[in-house]
């Protein structure tokens, strides 16, 4: 395989958010000439697939204004310092849903965009949930709705469900039971 490595010649800060940095660098590319590269940086998140006894999957609706409406969405959020992907996972589930989770087992990673940003993301699938209470976040509004996967997987194709992380989550399950 080639290798069509880019060599950063300068990096600059541009703005620093919360959690978001965006970041401006100039590279040398394979071929000599130079380039620049416009991306966010972002510490990581973590994503889990809340599955109940009866089969059925816990996911939250929530207002997301960078797309002006209400997304359907399993549990997830940032890694915060010093967690590891499991426990961000954890932690969403029970801000978002109430319930912890007697097994919360890693599916995979991957990177939701790479052209600019540089987020790797933690799949998880819990079962064995428990109900303890809803503790939430004070400026997090969610709605937590229980439904079968084939519900799930026909408001996917309907385009009622339009995460990539859940439409991820829902072709894992949907495989996984042979759906």
């Amino acid at each position: 395989m080639k290798d069509f490595t880019e060599t950063a010649l300068h990096k600059e800060q541009v703005y620093q958010g919360k959690f978001l940095r965006l970041n401006r660098d100039s590279v040398r590319l394979p071929n000599g000439r130079q380039s620049v590269r416009e991306y966010l940086s972002h510490p990581g998140a973590a994503m889990v697939v809340p599955v109940l006894d009866d089969g059925r999957v816990i996911m939250v609706r929530q207002y997301r204004y960078a797309v002006s409406r209400h997304i359907m969405e399993f549990p997830a959020g940032k890694i915060d310092g010093g967690e590891t992907g499991e426990m961000a996972a954890r932690r969403e589930l029970l801000e978002e849903t109430g319930y912890e989770a007697a097994t919360c087992e890693h599916l995979y990673s991957l990177h939701p965009s790479v052209a600019y940003v540089s987020e790797q993301l933690e799949f998880f699938r819990a079962r064995g949930l428990r109900y303890v209470g809803h503790s939430g976040e004070e400026n997090e509004f969610v709605e937590v709705i229980k439904l079968p996967v084939v519900q799930a997987l026909e408001m996917m194709k309907n385009g009622e469900i339009t995460d990539i992380k859940a439409v991820l989550g829902l072709l894992h399950l949907a495989r996984e039971q042979g759906i």
